[in-house]
């Protein structure tokens, strides 16, 4: 199974002017401790749009049409990296820039065959301090707080 991670920069002057950075990593956990997963990296492609506007439609309010519409003469500046899954638990990391807000953001999917599903996410408009949502992942993912504060 396949799995998407989405690195981006874009500025938006519609609906509101917000600039957005995000950089994303990805972990499978396997027996207590997290493994970085390796991935091959390509460009945005509009075929991407779905599973873009899913990753950070609800996460960071922002979905494909909000780029299309919402730029002006800035390109979209998208690497999509994909990563094979071998595990069933991944750990999601992003790291975040919106306007002034700088942090890390985290979700937790589950593989299951066909459809993965997620099982935790962060949400920028609603964001616990980042200790509580370590604690809760690591709790959720069985893995120490350390690590995923780390990762």
């Amino acid at each position: 199974m396949l799995l998407k991670l989405f690195d981006f920069r874009v500025y938006l002057y519609e609906p509101y002017t917000r600039k957005i950075s995000v950089t994303t990593r990805a972990y499978e956990v396997e027996g207590g401790c997290l493994h970085k997963l390796e991935c091959k990296s390509r460009q945005f492609d509009v075929t991407d749009a779905i599973d873009f506007d899913l990753e950070f439609g609800s996460m960071i309010q922002l979905t494909y049409a909000d780029v299309v519409f919402g730029t002006r003469d800035e390109p979209f500046d998208c690497t999509v990296s994909e990563c094979a899954i071998k595990g069933v638990t991944v750990l999601k990391v992003y790291e975040v820039l919106i306007d002034d807000f700088r942090g890390k953001l985290f979700s937790v999917m589950q593989m299951a065959q066909p459809y993965p599903s997620r099982i935790y996410a962060d949400s920028a408009e609603n964001l616990a301090p980042q200790k509580e949502r370590v604690r809760k992942v690591s709790r959720l993912i069985g893995v120490p707080e350390k690590l995923v504060e780390l990762a």
